[in-house]
């Protein structure tokens, strides 16, 4: 199949059945400029907004491919996708939906880098289950968490239980002493083994 090529302004996924019942569409894409967070993004990038099932993903990239029989669109160059307080940076991301247009899945893969507060993980892929809203790196995946530093086989930052758990960790894990303040307790990296 040939895939749709998008130009300036076009609604993504099922915008028309969206509006026919009566609701804001699914998705939408523009064209917009260079900004001054992403000043390498030329005057040609494109800028989309996915509803998923409790917060809408922003997704910035220069160019995008539409498979609608497929149900994904490809998403390349300079992406950078928000939902909440979560940031996923990479090269190329997949996008899948399913038949009503819900995103089910988000695949990053080249200079993949995600930002969750104050953490941050780098890797060669990120797979976000958004209907599980889980987070899974691989490829040579690195934690960051203020002086702390973890690698393993997988980080995998689950959104609904706030934690993020490494699979085969090492690294340095700074000691910080709990509950400075009554009531706030000292960050800390939560790391799980399966």
């Amino acid at each position: 199949m040939k895939p749709l090529v998008l130009p300036a302004v076009v609604v993504f996924f099922l915008a028309g059945t969206a509006a026919a019942q009566g609701r804001p569409p699914a998705s939408s894409i523009q064209k917009t400029g260079g900004s001054a967070d992403r000043p390498d993004a030329g005057a040609d990038s494109l800028k989309g907004k996915i509803f998923g099932e409790t917060k809408p993903i922003d997704i910035k990239s220069d160019s995008l491919k539409v498979f609608h029989k497929e149900h994904y669109g490809m998403f390349t160059g300079n992406v950078v996708a928000d939902r909440g307080d979560v940031r996923l940076h990479c090269v190329e991301l997949r996008a899948e939906y399913d038949g009503k247009g819900q995103v089910e899945r988000l695949t990053c893969s080249g200079n993949v880098r995600v930002l969750m507060g104050r953490k941050e993980a780098t890797g060669a892929q990120a797979v976000f289950e958004n209907t599980k809203d889980v987070i899974t790196i691989s490829g040579e995946p690195a934690l960051r968490d203020g002086e702390d530093f973890m690698r393993g086989k997988l980080v995998i930052f689950n959104l609904v239980e706030d934690t993020v758990q490494v699979d085969e960790p090492r690294g340095k894990v700074t000691a910080k002493p709990r509950d400075e303040k009554p009531g706030v307790p000292a960050p800390l990296l939560k790391k799980e083994k399966k």
